[in-house]
């Protein structure tokens, strides 16, 4: 989990590339403070606003930020319009629809994380099996390319999930 307060302040244009390919690399969470438009619509793929009102989270970069806020200005001025119950409905459909969409980019990250175990016990799987002394044993030798086999399916049934996932998103 990294904080990041101002973190293209005072960088040239060389340091600013290699901080921002160093944490479009980073698997963790970056929770970044920055008035940089072009940083944040680089690396963010969340905002969170904190304004008088409360506290908003908007999927996506900063483009995705404006045209939402841009939009919701825009319904705003028809809201003025609309009964009080049926603005509180259509505010509890956007909420909803916010929490899907954070809920579908969840998924899509333990999907990550799943693939990324799998490739690992697939890794570990290769060395077993490059190693010779396995294969004096034909029971284990058999157990762990029955092993590998499965593992490889499961890898892609992650992955085809993933594929599905990722595009809802």
């Amino acid at each position: 989990f990294l904080v990041l307060d101002e973190p293209t302040n005072h960088l040239d244009t060389d340091a600013r590339e290699v901080l921002e390919q160093t944490l479009d690399d980073f698997d963790g969470t970056i929770l970044a403070v920055s008035h940089d438009r072009y940083f944040i619509n680089r690396i963010a793929d969340r905002i969170i606003e904190i304004t008088d009102e409360g506290v908003a989270e908007y999927l996506g970069n900063y483009d995705d930020y404006l045209e939402r806020k841009n939009s919701f200005a825009a319904a705003a001025e028809t809201d003025s319009e609309l009964s009080k119950t049926e603005l509180e409905r259509r505010r509890k459909r956007e909420r909803e629809e916010s929490e899907r969409q954070a809920e579908k980019a969840r998924r899509v990250r333990i999907l990550e994380s799943d693939i990324a175990f799998i490739e690992q016990e697939i890794l570990a799987a290769e060395v077993a099996l490059a190693d010779p002394d396995l294969f004096s044993n034909k029971e284990n030798a058999a157990r762990t390319a029955k092993r590998y086999k499965e593992l490889q399916t499961k890898l892609e049934d992650k992955m085809a999930e993933w594929e599905r996932a990722a595009y809802e998103v």
